[in-house]
């Protein structure tokens, strides 16, 4: 979950060991060392990737602030990061959150279903055409395609 907010996102944890992508020969000759003697690269890892894209609070805060301590305005920030001056406001002001709280990621773990989560629930189709039924079982009603034969004989 988001610190600070309501957002979830989702991380996979993956444990990753590169020794079981070598040939089978180099594999099983290298798992004869203990783990300690083998190549860092080599040993079993966790890795921990994000299954969804940071909103510009999360994740431009460290560059924001750094920016700021250097004692550059918004308007520089937005256009040094590549996003508005609203964007470069809403970095610094969740790098200055993320500071006084002492934390360095901006998600935390969460181990039980939050009290609110923002965006969970059904999503109903928003369409500017008619519909018919209710809001949980719209059907789009389109117009019929003109008849092309009719279009050749005009």
């Amino acid at each position: 979950q988001q610190v600070g907010g309501n957002k979830i996102g989702l991380r996979a944890r993956i444990q990753l060991c590169l020794l079981g992508l070598l040939p089978a020969g180099v594999a099983l000759y290298l798992g004869t060392f203990p783990q300690t003697t083998l190549p860092q690269i080599l040993r079993p890892m966790s890795v921990q990737v994000d299954l969804f894209e940071p909103s510009t609070g999360p994740k431009f805060w460290r560059q924001a602030l750094e920016l700021e301590q250097k004692g550059f305005g918004v308007t520089h920030i937005g256009k040094a990061l590549g996003i508005t001056k609203r964007g470069g406001c809403l970095a610094r002001d969740y790098g200055l959150m993320m500071q006084e709280k002492g934390l360095d990621d901006p998600f935390v773990e969460l181990t039980e279903p939050p009290a609110q989560a923002s965006r969970w629930g059904t999503r109903t189709r928003r369409t500017t055409d008619k519909t018919v039924g209710s809001a949980e079982g719209r059907i789009l009603v389109e117009p019929p395609l003109p008849d092309p034969k009719s279009k050749a004989d005009a």
